[in-house]
This record gives C-alpha cells, structure tokens and sequence, in this order.
C-alpha cells in the first residue's frame, strides 16, 4: 500500500547554524522543539553556492534555480535612478514555490527570507524580511507600515507587531532560557 502524500510541509533555514554545535546541545536535550521537527523529517547541510551570500542561496532554495537564472546576485540591485538599494522580490525572475503552491491553491506561510520585500501577495502570508527591521517603528505606530507591503495581507501587520517580542518586552526569565549566562558577570 502507498502512503498517503504529506499535506503539509515545513522548511526552516537557519544561516549559519552549524551541525557540530547543534547536534550536541539536541543529543542533551537543549533544543526539544529542533529535536521534534529533526526527529520527525530529513535535516541537513547545504551545500551553498559561490560567492556565499544569503540572498543567493535562500532564492535558489525558493525557486529551484541558480542566481544567474533567478535573478538575485547580491545584497544590492540597481534602484532606477542610476543608484543602488538594498535587493529587493523585484529582482527576482523566477517563480518562489510558494507562489507556484498558490497557483494550485495551496496556502504558504513565508517568514523572513531575503528577500521577499515588499511582501509577495499569495494563497497565505507572507511577513517580509524587512518586517523585523521596521518592528520598532510598526510597534510605535502601527501605521508605519501601512501601504509599505511588510506583511500580506497588510492588515496583519499591527497584530503581528504586537505579536512579536522585543528584547524590551520579554521578560528576563524567558530571556535566560536562551540566554544561560544572561546577567553573571
């Protein structure tokens, strides 16, 4: 008998995590969330690209293609006035899964991966990798990121602002549960 597709999937990238210190602090229980979702799928090291920059890899990842196909090839592109700004999803020119996945009508949900501002419009959200660099503005004025795309749908951006923990909001018994040493000097 066949086993059934899986109806859901989830791929959570972490740049610069390295196996030979995870790996010790899951075998002694450090990471129990990690543990569950390495225990229950595939995990791995990726075997990056040249140059070694973030915005390449993670696009390749989304759309299956090599920078000069997909478009992305830094942290900066041309802005239109003869100058530069930080890459923006406009450069990309291939399709991201998520997109094709809306396409069939599957729902994604897309959370800080560069580069995705302003936010891709798709079956789902997308919260942009400029939403947790504006976050000091959108918690001050939730209109801050109003009409800026940080988030589709953008009117989830105020309650994923208020949502979202600063280091000003969480509270120092939590902070130490990441933070072991946190205040020992």
């Amino acid at each position: 008998m066949t086993p059934a597709p899986a109806t859901r999937a989830v791929l959570v990238g972490w740049s610069s995590a390295d196996w030979r210190i995870v790996s010790p602090l899951l075998d002694a229980g450090g990471m129990p969330h990690l543990a569950s979702l390495v225990d229950r799928g595939v995990c791995g090291n990726l075997a990056s690209l040249w140059p070694d920059l973030p915005p390449l890899s993670w696009t390749s990842i989304a759309t299956g293609k090599r920078p000069h196909r997909h478009g992305i090839l830094g942290f900066a592109e041309p802005d239109g006035a003869g100058g530069v700004r930080p890459v923006t999803r406009h450069g990309r020119t291939a399709t991201p899964l998520w997109s094709i996945a809306s396409r069939a009508g599957l729902e994604s949900v897309v959370v800080n991966l560069g580069p995705t501002w302003p936010a891709d419009r798709i079956a789902g959200a997308c919260v942009s990798n400029r939403f947790v660099a504006t976050l000091p503005e959108v918690i001050r004025d939730p209109r801050a990121g109003a009409g800026s795309a940080l988030v589709h749908p953008e009117a989830k951006t105020a309650d994923l602002a208020a949502a979202c923990a600063t280091a000003v909001r969480v509270p120092e018994e939590i902070l130490r549960r990441f933070l072991p040493g946190l205040g020992s000097s």
